[in-house]
């Protein structure tokens, strides 16, 4: 670079598009969350949902615009949301370049494994077999993109009467969240490349689970303080936020979810921050 290129910066720098896949079980709420993404970042002008997924999002907005909730899906969904600028509190926008994704581990797949964790964290007494693929399959994904979002389903184990009880919130952490740390913890074993990556955790549902954001924020504190602590221990950066994603209709600006927060949130901590 020259002298002048130095000075007057006549060069731009190259902006590496960042990559964040959506992982969660089945039915935790994963198309209600990837919808109101793609619905936001559309009417807000911050980008837009790629070509192969015109379909499956005009699949689920129909359902929206009908005024059904969203149908329960197992199959597989391909999806890819790319998102190129956010808002800042000064009132402009900053360019970005980042890519949500789906990946190729489908809920059930991703029940599997998460089941497989939950009851045998140890990693060297996994014997060939599909579940150990999704898990090579898994920890090829943690090392290759640059951030992560787990949706959680706090209401998965709720039950009629449980008002008043936080059994589900600890069976969902139990369930859901510590297996997933451990897969986490196991990758970042096997490759370094893992420090500094952020982990977002997404709470789904707060419609049924009936919890306050402080609420959640305490609960997950005080449940996760051991793996939370070990995960920063190995530099993960590691955050959670609580979003919704039901209930809205065609004629929504869709404020007041969440969406706005974690996307600003993310963009910055996948470092997706580049140039005009």
């Amino acid at each position: 670079m020259s002298l002048w290129e130095r000075l007057f910066g006549f060069v731009k720098k190259s902006r590496r598009r960042c990559k964040v896949p959506i992982l969660g079980v089945e039915g935790c709420g994963k198309s209600s969350l990837i919808l109101t993404l793609g619905q936001y970042i559309s009417l807000h002008g911050m980008g837009r949902i790629s070509m192969s997924s015109s379909n499956l999002f005009g699949e689920l907005l129909s359902h929206v615009a009908a005024g059904r909730p969203l149908p329960a899906t197992t199959r597989m969904e391909k999806f890819e949301l790319h998102v190129q600028r956010v808002p800042e509190s000064d009132g402009g926008h900053t360019p970005v370049d980042l890519t949500l994704s789906s990946e190729d581990i489908p809920g059930l797949q991703f029940r599997d494994l998460v089941n497989e964790l939950r009851v045998n964290p140890d990693l060297s007494k996994w014997k060939a077999g599909p579940t150990k693929k999704i898990l090579e399959q898994f920890t090829e994904l943690l090392t290759s993109c640059d951030g992560f979002i787990f949706i959680i389903d706090l209401a998965r184990n709720r039950k009629v009467g449980d008002e008043d009880s936080n059994e589900h919130v600890w069976a969902a952490f139990g369930d859901q969240i510590k297996p997933i740390m451990t897969g986490i913890l196991l990758a970042s074993k096997m490759n370094q490349v893992m420090a500094r990556k952020p982990i977002f955790f997404v709470f789904s549902k707060p419609d049924l689970h009936g919890l306050t954001p402080e609420e959640v924020r305490e609960h997950f504190r005080r449940g996760m303080a051991i793996p939370l602590a070990q995960l920063r221990g190995e530099l993960i950066n590691v955050r959670h936020y609580n979003v919704r994603c039901a209930g809205w209709g065609m004629d929504s600006a869709l404020d007041g979810l969440g969406i706005d927060v974690l996307l600003s949130d993310l963009v910055h901590a996948v470092n997706a921050v580049g140039d005009d």
